[in-house]
């Protein structure tokens, strides 16, 4: 696949739904494309844009799924306890690379217990894309060199209990299906709208698999992460069925096993029509 970039341009007025139209139309007719000829414009889940792409172009608006994947895990990760307990991660990611001696012990602990890699925690970054996730999975895998630096020069505001670490490790587990998925729509070397709702398919039904392991919260968790991505790409809308059809001209997914019965003759129909 070979994708272009037409034009890069800064938006310095405000960012309102007017401002960024015009911004858009100004960039199509510098290289004489047609506004009625555009057939759906993707962007985040901002109301500006939205509104900019819907309410004046008058055109479908398909929204990024991989800002739609961080909107909902980000949804997931404000369940007050695991809130909490990535919160006191952060903090302690903070303290470990601000710190160079810190720093330095933890190294010394790392060579002591033979550990295979001797990486630095990963501090969280709300605006980056599968952040928690990477501060999760690295502070687990040094999570017994970060205890005993801990407990050295003890700094018990930065300690997680046992169960606190039990909880991240399965937070971990249902956040690793949302990075690959992340990943997988960053690509420009093939297309990715047909793979949005069969990975959003996957996505849910990885949320509804239940382990002894689930606390609470991270039902919770997955409630909340389920119910923010069934509110996108309504199955009455224009979109939903505009994907729909982009899988079934994909031959990865032309089967529509995402759908039920009804929904994937539905789509054949329309497509053959």
């Amino acid at each position: 696949m070979k994708d272009f970039v037409l034009k890069t341009g800064e938006l310095r007025e405000s960012h309102t739904a007017e401002n960024v139209l015009k911004s858009i139309v100004d960039g199509l007719q510098e290289f004489g494309v047609q506004l009625e000829s555009v057939v759906a414009v993707t962007t985040d889940n901002a109301a500006n844009y939205v509104n900019a792409v819907e309410k004046h172009m008058k055109t479908m608006n398909v929204p990024c799924f991989a800002h739609t994947i961080n909107l909902a895990v980000r949804k997931g990760l404000g369940v007050r306890s695991i809130e909490n307990s990535v919160a006191r991660l952060k903090r302690t990611a903070a303290y470990f690379n601000h710190s160079a001696t810190t720093s330095y012990l933890l190294e010394e602990k790392q060579k002591q217990m033979e550990m295979p890699k001797r990486d630095k925690l990963i501090n969280d970054c709300t605006t980056r894309w599968n952040s928690t996730y990477e501060m999760i999975s690295r502070a687990l895998e040094q999570q017994a060199p970060v205890a005993a630096v801990i407990f050295d020069k003890k700094l018990s505001n930065l300690e997680l209990s046992t169960s606190e670490w039990t909880q991240l490790e399965r937070v971990k587990d249902i956040l690793r299906p949302f990075k690959v998925s992340t990943v997988a729509l960053s690509t420009d070397k093939y297309p990715t709208a047909s793979a949005v709702l069969p990975m959003r398919h996957v996505l849910l039904s990885h949320l509804r698999q239940e382990t002894d392991s689930d606390t609470a919260a991270v039902k919770e968790m997955k409630a909340k992460i389920t119910a923010d991505l069934n509110k996108r790409y309504p199955e009455d809308g224009d979109v939903f069925m505009f994907l729909n059809t982009a899988s079934y001209l994909d031959p990865r997914f032309h089967c529509l096993g995402h759908l039920d019965h009804g929904r994937q003759q539905e789509v054949h129909d329309k497509v053959l029509a």
